[in-house]
Parts: C-alpha cells; sequence; structure tokens
C-alpha cells in the first residue's frame, strides 16, 4: 500500500526490461525500481530542448558557390 499506483503498461514494459536483464524472479523491490528508472529517463528526456532534423543537418551544410556570370 505504500508504494505509488503504476499502470499495467508501465509494469510490464518493467517486466521485461528486468527479464532481458537476465532476472528470471522479479520480485516487488526490483519492479519498482525499474519503474522510477523508467521515469526518471521519460522525466529527463522532456526536460531537454528538442532539436528538430533540420536543425541538426544546417551546421553541416556547405555554403553556396558564387553563381558564374
Amino acid at each position: 500500500m505504500s508504494r505509488p499506483p503504476i499502470s499495467l503498461w508501465e509494469q510490464r514494459a518493467a517486466v521485461a526490461r528486468l527479464r532481458e536483464l537476465g532476472r528470471d524472479q522479479v520480485d516487488e523491490n526490483a519492479l519498482f525500481s525499474m519503474v522510477e528508472q523508467m521515469r526518471q529517463i521519460t522525466e529527463d528526456s522532456a526536460a531537454r530542448p528538442a532539436r528538430s532534423a533540420l536543425s541538426r543537418r544546417l551546421p553541416n551544410r556547405r555554403p553556396p558557390i558564387a553563381s558564374r556570370r
């Protein structure tokens, strides 16, 4: 009762991730620890400013070629 509520999606994703890491048995502590890690990753990525694909390409563009007359 002292644990925060989690969605079914979060529970399934956390169990899947723990299994990927080699855990055969998933206990309550491991489950909620993984959910907390997943939530922290989401919060960190939301806090960073988004960069568009165009802004990533612009610094790599060459200067325009001078027109021939």
